[in-house]
C-alpha cells in the first residue's frame, strides 16, 4: 500500500505542479501519506501514531 500511495503522490506532484490539490481520503489511507510527507520511517511502531481524527484537516507544501 505505501508503494502505490507513493506512486500517487508523485502522479499528483507531477500533473498538479504549481496547483493546490484537495485529497480527501479514509483514514487508513492517511497513515502513508503522512510518513511520505513527514520522512516517517516505515515501522510499525512509529505508524500507529500517523491516523487522523474525524474531519482533521492536514495541509503540507510539496
Amino acid at each position: 500500500m505505501f508503494t502505490r500511495i507513493e506512486n500517487f503522490l508523485e502522479k499528483i506532484k507531477k500533473e498538479y505542479q504549481d496547483k493546490t490539490v484537495l485529497l480527501v481520503t479514509h483514514g487508513g489511507v492517511t497513515v502513508p501519506i503522512r510518513a511520505k510527507l513527514e520522512g516517517v520511517p516505515e515501522g510499525m511502531e512509529v505508524l500507529r501514531g500517523l491516523g487522523i481524527d474525524n474531519c482533521e484537516v492536514k495541509e503540507y507544501e510539496i
